[in-house]
């Protein structure tokens, strides 16, 4: 399998802490990783070292097979129209409707007609199951549809690789499902290889290839859902049980 994403023995230290401390990782094409992890681990720090909004202080960052760390801004907005980021809390333009967020990168970035705009949006918006909302502003949207359409504004230049960040955080169990059968949707109807940040336990169980955990700067298990439930790992296990009876503490 060809890997899309690669982190060689990445370090960022952020306020005296190492947050990554030679962190080493492979994503392979048509994958879907998960990454799980306490807070303040690292986890949305890496999707940042990912899509270049970040610099490490040691190590490299390869996309696509190209080294995006350290690179001029040039070429990382050349890699960066490749991959779809949906933000934790969506981050849609509170003044624009459904229909501008969605298209806005169409119309800053790509010289499209008005026409090829428009069907690229219907599309997005019919795959997320949100079409005929176009006029409605995010104020008017439940949380689950404000993510939906978040997605749609990702996927709407059909990126090759989708990054998430807390996906499901807010959501009510059904909310959150929808979106977990969404992104399974993306990768089977898409073919796009995903890299998923979550809290989640059940979403990473169901949406995952691989799960990997992040445990003071570094990821220290590997492996496949039921790999995750029954390893012996203290750390992973103390996790796990964590989420299922309350707070962690290392």
């Amino acid at each position: 399998m060809r890997s899309v994403v690669e982190l060689d023995s990445v370090v960022k230290v952020l306020d005296s802490k190492a947050v990554l401390n030679g962190a080493d990782l492979v994503v392979y094409e048509g994958q879907t990783l998960v990454i799980i992890g306490c807070s303040g681990t690292g986890k949305s720090v890496t999707l940042k070292h990912i899509v270049g909004l970040m610099e490490p202080d040691e190590g490299q960052v390869r996309v696509f097979g190209e080294v995006i760390s350290g690179q001029h801004e040039r070429i990382k907005n050349r890699i960066r129209l490749k991959i779809g980021l949906v933000f934790q809390d969506g981050a849609l333009f509170d003044f624009m409707n459904v229909y501008d967020n969605v298209a806005f990168v169409l119309r800053e970035i790509y010289s499209l007609s008005e026409k090829e705009v428009n069907q690229k949006v219907e599309w997005a918006l019919a795959l997320v199951g949100l079409a005929g909302i176009e006029t409605k502003m995010p104020s008017e949207l439940s949380g689950g549809m404000r993510k939906r359409v978040a997605i749609a504004r990702a996927i709407v230049y059909k990126p090759r690789l989708m990054l998430y960040d807390e996906p499901t955080a807010g959501l009510d169990p059904i909310r959150a499902d929808a979106i977990d059968s969404l992104i399974l949707r993306l990768r089977n109807e898409a073919k796009t290889t995903s890299i998923v940040v979550t809290h989640d336990l059940n979403s990473a169980y169901k949406i995952a290839d691989r799960i990997c955990m992040l445990h003071e700067g570094k990821f220290i298990i590997d492996g496949t859902p039921d790999d995750i439930r029954n390893t012996e790992n203290p750390i992973v296990r103390q996790f796990i049980e964590g989420k299922s009876n309350g707070p962690i503490r290392f």
